[in-house]
This record gives C-alpha cells, structure tokens and sequence, in this order.
C-alpha cells in the first residue's frame, strides 16, 4: 500500500532550475524533462519560455546555422 504524503514530491530539474535567480535559455534546453513539462503545462514554465527575448533566441536556433568549431 502506498501513502501520498503532501510536500513530500520530487521536484523536477526543470522547476529546480526555474528556481534560480540567473539562468539562461540552455540550461532548460539541455534539460531531458522539459517537454514532458511543456505537455503537463507547467506554467512558470511556459511563461518563460513565451517571454520575447526567449523565443526569439527559439527562432534563432531554428533559422541560424550552428557555428562550426
């Protein structure tokens, strides 16, 4: 038998970066979870990620090519 215990949950790597005071856009991309955040709705989340700055960093990983090192 399993008992739910409140406050007692695992917190996701992408809200323990969320937490942060200073992060940036590739911290949460390099993340494994954050689609499956985006699919549960994770609301602070998704504001992040619908601010201005951020999605037209978005747009520009998908119309720049990647520099070659």
């Amino acid at each position: 038998m399993f008992w739910h215990v409140p406050g007692l949950s695992a917190a996701s790597p992408v809200d323990t970066i969320l937490d942060k005071e200073n992060f940036k856009l590739e911290c949460l991309l390099d993340e494994d979870e954050i689609i499956q955040e985006c699919k549960a709705l994770n609301t602070r989340l998704i504001n992040f990620l619908r601010d201005k700055v951020q999605v037209e960093q978005l747009l520009r990983y998908i119309v720049e090519e990647a520099p070659e090192d």
